[in-house]
């Protein structure tokens, strides 16, 4: 199964989920041994793939998951399940490794994949999975949540920046200048896709290319602005345009290529 929804929105947290309740012993509260496990990151049969320092997961990583899986649970009555957390991070080769692995993964084994847009990855990998989207929560419930645990701070302000992640609703909550630096992240974006000069947008994407450490957040707040004016106008231009560019980005293409190639097809 592939998850799949903007930086933030709980991929992750529903795949732990899923695992957990795979495992579960019978109990309604997650209190039982196996749930305790699960939520603790120490069930011996929920394996979690992860980038590595690169913001990558190599071929390495995928082999050496191959060779666990060819042995049999820790614990007989478990489900084993594989999360392969950001697969959009996965190399070409480590995709191409992978693909046997998912069309027919070993008896008693769940593989869920997280990442931000099915594009990101091989139309070979996405084809053998099932795909569910976690839509972005309503401004109300995440204003609604921080009011409740962060008393003081402006929640409808940080819900807003937020557009429906709750992860980044609490970190925005948590800290004011990681905010402040993904708002400009946002108004950035905003020029970009909305301009309607060729020269302007150019310059918006170089400004995107020259802030290197920005340079992910940028990617994921095109996604989300641009499924946002998918959502909202019923067009797909926008979108489709900036899946190009995570092709590209994906294919090694040089950023600056990517993202000057965006502003022309965005006109």
């Amino acid at each position: 199964m592939l998850l799949h929804g903007i930086t933030g929105v709980g991929k992750f947290a529903t795949a732990i989920e899923i695992a957990r309740r795979l495992n579960c012993e019978g109990c309604s509260d997650a209190s039982c041994r196996s749930c305790r496990m699960v939520a603790g990151g120490n069930h011996p049969d929920v394996v979690i793939l992860r980038p590595d320092e690169k913001h990558k997961i190599g071929i390495e990583p995928v082999h050496e998951l191959q060779h666990t899986l060819h042995y049999g649970q820790y614990e007989s009555a478990s489900q084993r399940v594989v999360i392969i957390d950001s697969a959009d991070r996965l190399t070409l080769p480590a995709q191409s490794a992978l693909l046997k692995t998912l069309e027919e993964p070993p008896v008693g084994t769940t593989i869920l994949l997280t990442a931000t847009s099915p594009s990101a990855l091989l139309p070979t990998v996405v084809s053998r999975c099932t795909l569910l989207f976690l839509p972005p929560v309503p401004d109300d419930q995440i204003t609604a949540f921080i009011q409740d645990a962060y008393p003081g701070v402006n929640a409808a302000s940080i819900a807003a920046l937020s557009h429906g992640a709750p992860r980044l609703a609490v970190a925005y909550a948590t800290n004011p200048e990681q905010a402040t630096a993904d708002q400009v992240v946002a108004q950035e974006v905003e020029s970009l896709l909305q301009t309607g000069g060729l020269f302007e947008r150019l310059q918006a994407a170089t400004r995107m290319v020259a802030a290197a450490d920005q340079r992910e957040r940028y990617v994921a707040e095109l996604v989300t602005q641009a499924r946002t004016t998918a959502r909202t106008t019923q067009s797909s231009i926008t979108l489709d345009a900036v899946e190009r560019l995570l092709q590209r980005l994906r294919a090694n293409v040089n950023p600056k290529t990517a993202f000057e190639a965006l502003a022309v097809e965005l006109g």
